[in-house]
């Protein structure tokens, strides 16, 4: 959710009308049942059934997995949020220079076009 939305008295930490995220019913009835697989599987990897160990460790990989994509994306977030932007700057064939960046997006649109311009008057 954007701040923007909001009312400017309140920005998105101050918004507590919503505590817990809202799930449709058609997510909690699927989920209920994978629940209840994953429990199946637990109970029978604690009995010593091998399905139920492969499917835990699946589930415990799958798991540790997703949760170090997160760890990398709060990271990488942070990071990019402590160096800033960079220009980008594209060479044409012609020699020509196209700064693209979000402070100089109209100035690469206009070289561009000047660019389009210049090729199409040496036809």
């Amino acid at each position: 959710m954007n701040a923007a939305c909001l009312p400017p008295e309140k920005t998105f930490w101050q918004n507590l009308n919503m505590l817990l995220p809202q799930f449709s019913l058609k997510t909690i009835l699927a989920l209920v049942p994978v629940a209840a697989l994953l429990a199946l599987a637990v109970a029978s990897a604690a009995g010593g059934g091998v399905w139920g160990v492969a499917v835990t460790m699946g589930s415990v990989c799958l798991l540790v997995c997703l949760a170090s994509y997160v760890l990398f994306f709060l990271l990488c977030t942070g990071l990019s949020s402590l160096v800033g932007s960079e220009e980008v700057v594209a060479r044409t064939s012609r020699g020509g220079v196209i700064r693209e960046s979000a402070s100089s997006d109209k100035l690469g649109e206009e070289a561009v076009s000047s660019a389009s311009l210049s090729e199409s008057e040496n036809r």
